[in-house]
């Protein structure tokens, strides 16, 4: 159902654009990646992308249309993460694997025409909690250094961190009662964590993090997630951007093509990636 939704809303891929499919070594297995580049010599920005889908659906086609917009957009460098999927393989898998390909790349930037000075993480959704939790680790290990973090509809944790109480009312396509489910599926046998490499918004400590910016939808269960880490984040001296959408739902990014407020939102993003901070 949900690949048969994402072909729904699907685009052509802009012109334009290198499109190839790799795989990056990670601790003795292969991560499948798809890298959309403009075509040209670079070296560009680059994302390092995380798709959504309550880390249980979703891969590289299920967001193949969205990742070659922004990087066609954006004028950017996009890597896509086709990283390990829940119930089958719980937290860290899908983190390992995000953060396993943010290394490779800023250790082998030539290899994607990419400027390692402009290195972002990035995601929706799930994806949006895989980016923030390769921010914490990467500050935990003293690099790789990366200059930005682009959250869209972030999953950061709220609710296991403030209780059901901190969550924006039920909306649709995520329903309150959903979190849940996805939830238990990602953290395997625990049905709680007290590890914000898991739900990022279990930090005490958000001093040293990227600058962020954070894009969520007013109607939306986790639009709560998205202010909570922007207040957390600008009181720790962070750089922080955040815009709550009104009249969008969780998942906008695919009306981007029906909606003029989603069309919108896709290009804040998209300038936001290449142009904030200076």
């Amino acid at each position: 159902m949900y690949a048969a939704l994402c072909r729904a809303f699907a685009t052509p891929r802009p012109p334009g654009l290198a499109v190839e499919d790799l795989t990056v070594a990670a601790n003795g297995r292969r991560v499948p990646v798809r890298v959309y580049r403009p075509r040209g010599a670079g070296p560009w920005p680059v994302l390092v992308y995380a798709h959504g889908g309550g880390w249980v659906l979703g891969g590289l086609d299920s967001h193949d249309a969205v990742t070659a917009d922004l990087a066609a957009r954006g004028d950017m460098a996009v890597i896509a993460v086709d990283y390990r999927l829940a119930p089958a393989h719980p937290f860290p898998a899908a983190l390992d694997d995000v953060w396993a390909v943010v290394r490779h790349v800023a250790a082998n930037p030539a290899a994607f025409a990419a400027d390692p000075a402009r290195l972002m993480v990035g995601g929706d959704s799930a994806g949006g909690n895989l980016a923030a939790a390769v921010c914490l680790r990467a500050r935990a290990a003293g690099g790789p250094a990366i200059c930005k973090q682009i959250l869209i509809y972030p999953e950061l944790g709220l609710t296991i961190d403030q209780g059901e109480q901190a969550l924006a009312p039920s909306a649709p396509l995520l329903a309150r009662g959903d979190l849940g489910v996805y939830w238990r599926a990602y953290l395997g046998d625990s049905a709680t964590t007290d590890d914000p490499l898991a739900a990022p918004l279990l930090t005490r400590d958000y001093t040293g993090l990227p600058p962020a910016y954070i894009a969520a939808a007013a109607h939306d269960s986790l639009r709560n997630d998205a202010r909570v880490y922007a207040e957390r984040l600008r009181a720790a001296g962070g750089t922080v951007e955040v815009r709550i959408w009104p009249g969008l739902v969780h998942g906008f990014l695919r009306a981007r093509g029906c909606c003029a407020e989603a069309e919108q939102a896709f290009d804040a993003i998209c300038d936001a990636a290449v142009r904030f901070p200076d």
